[in-house]
């Protein structure tokens, strides 16, 4: 017995490619799942640390903070 078989009909090239993308939608499936935990991780830290920033001196060519920053970024952390 084979370890491997060489697919020769076009019918066996197209199941073989169809198995391939399907592998390769669940790796990325799975390495997105574990990159939008490091992500979120990081987003939340850089917004901590912007809200520790005195806005009182905050430069008029910045754009105004949203006034429920604070409670967003409460609810996800």
């Amino acid at each position: 017995m084979y370890m491997f078989y060489v697919a020769e009909t076009p019918w066996e090239k197209k199941q073989v490619a169809l198995y391939w993308e399907q592998q390769r939608k669940l790796a990325a499936d799975i390495k997105d799942a574990y990159d939008k935990v490091q992500e979120d991780a990081y987003h939340s830290k850089f917004y901590q640390r912007i809200l520790s920033y005195d806005t009182s001196i905050r430069p008029d060519f910045f754009s105004p903070l949203p006034k429920n920053l604070k409670s967003k970024i409460e609810m996800k952390v």
